[in-house]
């Protein structure tokens, strides 16, 4: 696998959301675990979940050399189905994980919906460039324009920024929130 410096990418997406701390969860982390690893580094309290025990495995070994000022654990589940209550986290990201989950519109509406009111969620995404040099099939943007789409669906605000390989969402749940179909 290639790798790239993605803390650019890391960076610009919090500095953007404005956070400084508080109970995250990274949505299919992998095994490097680095956007989770970034904000324990930060003092945020880290929940990663990724559906390979694998990565999970190698997550919580790459953990114990990690000098991390908040909490970090890393747990088994699926992005489509989070194994956590409504309005659980502070903050809710996926960096560079839409593109591996089959249906990642399902995992975006999970991402908001444990994600508390006034809270961020944080999607990166690889556009084009991201796509080529990490040698992913493009689909044309439509990944990224989809995304776009359900934030503004389920946001009171959406901020996008390019980056060299990234798109970034920067959204900012409503108050009052509620999934299509709910009563």
């Amino acid at each position: 696998m290639v790798r790239v410096e993605d803390s650019t990418g890391r960076e610009t997406l919090l500095q953007a959301s404005g956070l400084k701390t508080g109970k995250a969860l990274d949505v299919g982390m992998g095994g490097c675990a680095c956007m989770a690893f970034y904000l324990a580094r930060k003092g945020f309290d880290v929940t990663g979940i990724d559906r390979s025990s694998r990565a999970i495995h190698q997550a919580r070994e790459n953990a114990k050399t990690k000098r991390l000022m908040g909490a970090f654990l890393a747990r088994k589940a699926d992005a489509t189905k989070l194994p956590f209550g409504d309005d659980t986290f502070d903050v809710v990201l996926a960096f560079h994980s839409l593109h591996h989950i089959a249906r990642p519109l399902v995992a975006v509406r999970e991402m908001f919906r444990v994600c508390r009111p006034g809270g961020k969620v944080l999607i990166s995404d690889l556009n084009f460039t991201g796509c080529k040099i990490y040698k992913h099939r493009h689909d044309a943007g439509k990944l990224l324009e989809s995304v776009e789409r359900v934030a503004r669906q389920l946001s009171a605000e959406v901020q996008t920024t390019d980056t060299r390989l990234d798109r970034l969402f920067v959204c900012t749940k409503r108050k009052v929130f509620r999934l299509e179909g709910s009563n």
